[in-house]
């Protein structure tokens, strides 16, 4: 049985009815309790059968540099809403926050996203920006394959060499601008943030503000809590289990950056494992966890 690992940042409310004595413990000592184990589950799916651990906690700075002995014993593990300022990097396990597999989901999207806005998505005119330069340097990459006209909002000076590499890559020549631009866009897309502009907007790497219809994988549960199957099925954890059953080395990648790589072994396993995407939410359809 292959196994992984998922990390879950509770709100304060919930992990209070979680751990012992929660209701009574001071806010500032829960948020450095360690992680707590909520449970294992057991998936069934055509590439394979897994078992995931859940495990809760009030955040991710604090208890993220003490992970449990169980999950050092693991070679993948997904933590939601981890981002590559939280210190944990264990020897023994790949970490990954499910970015990949959230902008490989998008770009399959794409083309729906033009026919909703009436356009062919070779004429779309799109402006992207937001948070980490990685995420936006690779969204930026992918999306230009795709559109007509791209804008890449930011201020970093690497952005002119991601504008060179797009020219180099697909031959578009990209704008880079220090503010959102508020006419001529079909569509703005937001790198962890929701972009402030009157056009069609997406947020991307943001868990409060996933795409409506973003797919997810179709799995079975065999004996499981109902609270497990909500807490197991976010990106982090679908992104881990993907890694888990398409055997991953380690070979060339880099525990939590993504990367134009790193997207296309996760759209390359997903592919290779045969699991079936739908037009549903892959995160909780109520207010769960940290989704």
């Amino acid at each position: 049985m292959n196994r992984f690992g998922v990390f879950k940042p509770w709100p304060m409310q919930r992990l209070r009815m979680a751990q012992p004595l929660g209701r009574w413990l001071p806010t500032r000592w829960l948020r450095r309790l360690p992680p707590k184990k909520l449970g294992d589950i057991d998936l069934i799916l055509p590439g394979g059968d897994a078992t995931g651990t859940v495990w809760i906690s009030s955040g991710l700075e604090q208890p993220m540099r003490r992970l449990p002995k169980e999950a050092l014993a693991l070679r993948v593990v997904g933590i939601e809403g981890a981002t590559p300022a939280v210190t944990y990097n264990p020897d023994s396990a790949l970490l990954t926050n499910g970015d990949a597999l959230e902008l490989s989901f998008f770009m399959a999207l794409l083309p729906l996203l033009a026919t909703s806005l009436r356009r062919r998505v070779t004429k779309l005119r799109v402006a992207l920006g937001g948070v980490g330069f990685p995420q936006v340097s690779t969204a930026a990459r992918l999306v230009s394959r795709e559109v007509g006209e791209l804008v890449i909002v930011g201020q970093e000076p690497s952005l002119i060499r991601v504008a060179g590499q797009i020219m180099a890559e697909t031959g578009l020549s990209v704008r880079i601008r220090s503010q959102w631009p508020n006419e001529g866009l079909d569509l703005a897309i937001g790198c962890g943030i929701v972009p402030p502009v009157k056009s069609r907007v997406i947020s991307l790497f943001n868990s409060g503000q996933r795409i409506i219809s973003t797919p997810h994988f179709s799995w079975n549960y065999k004996d499981v809590a109902p609270v497990l199957a909500e807490e197991i099925a976010s990106f982090a954890a679908a992104e881990a289990l993907l890694l888990t059953l398409g055997g991953f080395n380690g070979t060339g990648y880099y525990p939590g950056q993504i990367s134009l790589r790193w997207v296309e072994h996760i759209k390359y396993l997903a592919n290779q494992l045969e699991l079936n995407l739908v037009s549903e939410s892959l995160d909780t359809q109520k207010s769960v966890g940290y989704n």
